[in-house]
């Protein structure tokens, strides 16, 4: 019944209607890592293989279907995205592309010839066949931080997804108010993975909902580390205790790129 849930889940998910307590067919590769990636984008840790692993399970659980969004409807049988194609997997795919500041024209679900040659252009910086189109192994690629591909600073705007961590040993073990490199914690640092943001980085981080945190935006340099910073994703230092921490959560931010 569990297994039969959650097909049916991934099959409301991408627009087929199917009755609930009916079997659905296995979803194909393409469509589980369009999925993943979506949850991957929304800040969950699971990995884009095109695989429906326990850990995709759980994600699409925890994050429920408001959550995850709604992708193509015909993507269930689909092996490949390409020119012509359209719908929100496309403009999923765009959000990446532009991410990583390549200019792939208006992200609005379209699949264009721009966006073709933004994917070629991708595919050729990250050692794959540049055939335009995106499978499985692009969407990984796509999830994935790779050390050899500039992402920024060419790329000025960056979408991250963002924890917030105190001076407390709780919320930044082993090391206390201080950062990675032994240097005391102060407002305005943050948390990187190197190789997305280069330390040193100075960022205008906006977006965020904090009452401990300037209203509107504020100016931070990008110097400290953490294991579990992989990717587009951030860690903000908040002066306060565990539980502004907590309160925080997960959020979306935007990062322009200052210098």
């Amino acid at each position: 019944m569990r297994t039969i849930a959650i097909f049916a889940a991934i099959a409301t998910l991408l627009g087929a209607q199917i009755p609930a307590m009916a079997a659905a067919p296995t979803p194909a590769p393409l469509t589980v890592a369009l999925v993943q990636a979506d949850l991957r984008a929304k800040g969950d840790a699971v990995a884009v293989t095109g695989t429906m692993d326990s850990a995709t399970r759980s994600a699409i659980y925890a994050q429920g279907a408001r959550t995850v969004g709604q992708l193509d409807a015909g993507a269930p049988d689909a092996t490949i995205l390409q020119p012509g194609a359209g719908g929100p997997a496309v403009k999923l795919m765009q959000q990446a592309l532009a991410r990583d500041g390549y200019a792939v024209g208006a992200t609005n679900g379209s699949y264009t010839q721009r966006t073709a040659a933004a994917v070629r252009a991708f595919q050729r910086n990250d050692g794959l066949a540049p055939t335009g189109n995106v499978d499985v192994k692009t969407l990984q690629a796509l999830a994935e931080p790779n050390p050899q591909r500039a992402i920024a600073p060419a790329a000025k705007t960056l979408s991250l997804v963002a924890t917030a961590y105190g001076p407390s040993l709780k919320d930044n073990y082993p090391y206390g108010p201080v950062d990675v490199f032994g240097k005391p914690l102060t407002p305005g640092m943050v948390a990187v993975d190197p190789r997305v943001i280069p330390i040193g980085t100075r960022l205008w981080i906006s977006g965020y909902s904090s009452p401990l945190l300037p209203k509107g935006g504020f100016a931070a340099v990008a110097a400290d580390t953490g294991d579990a910073i992989q990717g587009h994703r951030i860690d903000i230092f908040i002066d306060g205790g565990p539980r502004a921490v907590s309160a925080f959560g997960v959020q979306h931010v935007t990062a322009t790129v200052i210098q």
